[in-house]
């Protein structure tokens, strides 16, 4: 029996350098029987965001729609059946909105000796936000206060529901998840624990590219505060001067952090009975808050404190 793992993030749970880690290991993969699909990466490390896309009924009106779908789908059937191998990788943040009855029976198709295992990471709602808003707002792909956004447009951050979707087709066992965590640099390790058939100590070191991918990086609440003033305002290559702004912005900046911590525990209550259910049934330990907050709450209401001084336009 061969078997398919398929990484559907969440997005801002280590995706984007998860997925160059797998690109730059790929040859080191392939030596031990794992083989992690070149269609749709093309050895670049950003995913198989096209292929998960060709699954999604819906589009979100942030999300731009999938080039080829058919393609996309063609070519990762191909690579997936010419393989001698008998365990393969996809990866991309993409899945969560994608219709997942398609992706149960595309992938049903490949016939009786494939078996599908669905990788899920999830993180703590209230820092998930923040860093999600951030990077929407950084791309333009958001306009509104970071309130209207967790209120109107933040969604796929109750993980009980994200996976009782999946495990309805591909079954509860075949679900594999973990929590991510904003203070340890450990992504990789918690990667490699999901797949046995991988040995992580026969993988060299992680080397980030030398000038790293800075469209995923979270930016500080000053570089956050000018990206939504800049919004407002037509530019040519907007990426590359919103680059120099940050560079600029990012020796003297804070972390951008929205929620005080009174404001970030009422968020995550919301979430309390979902995470227990969640945690009990997919981690083996019932938790009403998932771990691994980067900021503790003294560290987050002093960050809080320094942002006040700042007397900041107002954004929220």
């Amino acid at each position: 029996m061969k078997t398919i793992y398929l990484h559907i993030g969440r997005g801002k749970t280590g995706t984007t350098l998860l997925q160059s880690f797998l690109s730059q290991k790929r040859e080191a993969l392939l030596e031990q029987g794992v083989h992690y699909v070149f269609a749709g990466d093309r050895g670049k490390g950003g995913g198989h965001q096209e292929f998960a896309k060709s699954f999604i009924r819906d589009y979100p009106d942030i999300m731009d729609r999938a080039v080829n779908p058919v393609d996309a789908r063609h070519k990762v059937r191909l690579e997936v059946l010419d393989s001698d191998k008998q365990t393969f990788l996809l990866s991309s943040e993409n899945f969560p909105v994608a219709d997942e009855t398609s992706v149960y029976e595309y992938f049903k198709g490949f016939g009786d000796t494939y078996k599908v295992k669905i990788i899920l990471f999830a993180r703590t709602q209230d820092e998930l936000a923040e860093s999600e808003y951030n990077q929407l707002v950084k791309l333009k792909r958001v306009t509104c206060s970071f309130s209207e956004y967790i209120e109107q447009e933040f969604t796929d951050c109750d993980f009980m529901a994200l996976a009782s979707r999946w495990a309805r087709l591909f079954g509860g066992e075949n679900i594999i998840c973990r929590i991510y965590d904003g203070r340890e640099n450990n992504i990789v390790e918690q990667f490699l624990s999901c797949i046995p058939e991988i040995r992580s100590e026969r993988l060299s070191p992680y080397e980030p590219p030398a000038h790293g991918n800075k469209a995923n990086q979270s930016i500080g609440i000053k570089a956050l505060v000018a990206a939504k003033i800049l919004n407002e305002v037509e530019l040519d290559d907007r990426l590359q001067f919103y680059n120099g702004v940050f560079d600029q912005l990012s020796r003297h900046d804070l972390p951008a952090l929205l929620f005080s911590s009174k404001e970030a525990s009422a968020y995550r209550a919301r979430f309390a009975q979902s995470n227990l259910a969640f945690t009990d049934k997919y981690i083996g330990e019932p938790l009403q808050e998932l771990r691994g907050r980067r900021y503790n709450d003294e560290e987050r209401d002093n960050i809080r404190t320094d942002i006040e001084r700042l007397a900041l336009t107002d954004f929220e």
